[in-house]
This record gives C-alpha cells, sequence and structure tokens, in this order.
C-alpha cells in the first residue's frame, strides 16, 4: 500500500514592522544672513566644527596651536649655520648633522630643531622624532665631564649594577642625570666594544676597563680637580 505524502502547508511572507522614522529637528543658524541648509559653518567659527584647525607643522597641539620653539643664542646659530653648510650636499645628512651639533654645543637644543629642518627641507616633527628616537641625543645641557657607564650584559655579570649605584651615591643623581654642582653626567651606555675588560666606562671619551668603585672614585675626582 502506497502512503501519500501530506500536503505541504503554504507560508506566507510577513512584512518587517519598523518604527516610523522620525523628522530631523531644523537647525538654528547663529548669523540669519547665512543659509539653513549648509553643512559648514561661517568663517572664522569653529564652535560648530569639532576639529578646528591646527597651525601647520605642529608636533603636540596644545590650545590654539603649537607651542613656540626657543630661539638659540647668536654664537649657537651661527655654529649650527656652518655646520649646516658643511653638510649641504651630503645624501642622508641628518644624523651627521645631528651628531655634529651635539659635539659643538654639547647637546641638541629645541631651538635648533627648526633650523636644522629648514635648511634640509624636513618638518620639524621629523627632526623631532629623530632626536627623541635614539638616546645618545641629548636634549638638554650636560655638565662640564661626561661619564657613561656600560649596561650590557657582559658589564652586567662582572658588577656594572653595583658600580652604578655606587656612582649615583657619590654624585647625588640617578642614571641619565647631572650632578647637582653641574660637574658630572652620568649617562647608560649599551655596548663599549670593550667586553673583555667589563665592566667598562667611558668618561669625556676616553675609555677605561675593569673599573672598580676605588677606580671610580680616582676618575672622578681627577675630572672634578680639573674643572
Amino acid at each position: 500500500m502506497l502512503a501519500i505524502p501530506a500536503p505541504r502547508r503554504k507560508c506566507h511572507a510577513v512584512a518587517p514592522c519598523f518604527p516610523a522614522r522620525r523628522a530631523r529637528p531644523e537647525r538654528v543658524a547663529s548669523d540669519p544672513s547665512r543659509s539653513l541648509s549648509s553643512p559648514f559653518p561661517e568663517p572664522g567659527r569653529h564652535d560648530l566644527d569639532p576639529f578646528p584647525p591646527l597651525k601647520r607643522d605642529s608636533v603636540l597641539p596644545r590650545g590654539a596651536g603649537r607651542r613656540g620653539a626657543p630661539s638659540l643664542a647668536p654664537a649657537e646659530a651661527a655654529k649650527v649655520a656652518e655646520i649646516l653648510v658643511r653638510h649641504a650636499d651630503l645624501p642622508g645628512n641628518l644624523l651627521p648633522i645631528l651628531h655634529d651639533v651635539q659635539h659643538a654645543l654639547g647637546w641638541v637644543p629645541a631651538g635648533a630643531i627648526g633650523q636644522i629642518a629648514k635648511a634640509i627641507g624636513r618638518s620639524r616633527a621629523e627632526v623631532h622624532g629623530v632626536v627623541t628616537f635614539y638616546h645618545d641625543f641629548r636634549q638638554e645641557p650636560p655638565g662640564r665631564h661626561v661619564l657613561k657607564v656600560c649596561q650590557a650584559e657582559s658589564c652586567q655579570a662582572c658588577g656594572s649594577r653595583e658600580l652604578t649605584a655606587h656612582v649615583e651615591r657619590t654624585l647625588g643623581c640617578q642614571l641619565g642625570s647631572t650632578s647637582p654642582d653641574g660637574a658630572v653626567t652620568v649617562e647608560p651606555v649599551y655596548c663599549l666594544g670593550n667586553c673583555a675588560t667589563s665592566p667598562a666606562v667611558q668618561l669625556d671619551g676616553r675609555l677605561h676597563g675593569r673599573v672598580t668603585t676605588a677606580k671610580i672614585d680616582a676618575l672622578l675626582q681627577q675630572a672634578r680637580s680639573q674643572s
């Protein structure tokens, strides 16, 4: 006996019910002469625009625009200008310029960033980014002497951390700062290429190896006596 299948039920599509769309409220213009249909505020009005225009080449906008960069002393500006002329035709001259500026002035002043950027056709933000990226560039004037203490693995295994703590106690300043009397700036450095005689330090560009607390005290005393 054959089974007769039951007839299928027809499905009737039901139209979805959406709430009626409300009309948008009319926008009232502050200026009666201005058209209500215009989506842009009148010239000089930024209260209706959530993104007011900023000054060109701004790095860190604050308030109405970028803070003004400090100006260089005439003697410092002349030195920077001489360096820029010397490296004018050198491709990729930004890093050599910054190294020479720091060698001549002891640091890279904020006032020199604009002068450098204008000379090489870069923005202030690009030059500022390079200065802040490489820790070797100083953004503050150093002391009369600069002491670099190696913090690499080989020197750490031979006691550079204890040596660094002793230097900080002796000078009364933290790593990366200057002593209160302005005599010595202590900076970290990550490998001086003198791993065979760890721990190593560099004082005013001169390398010293197998440095102990007694040896670093003698080096600092000699440097202070010469300043």
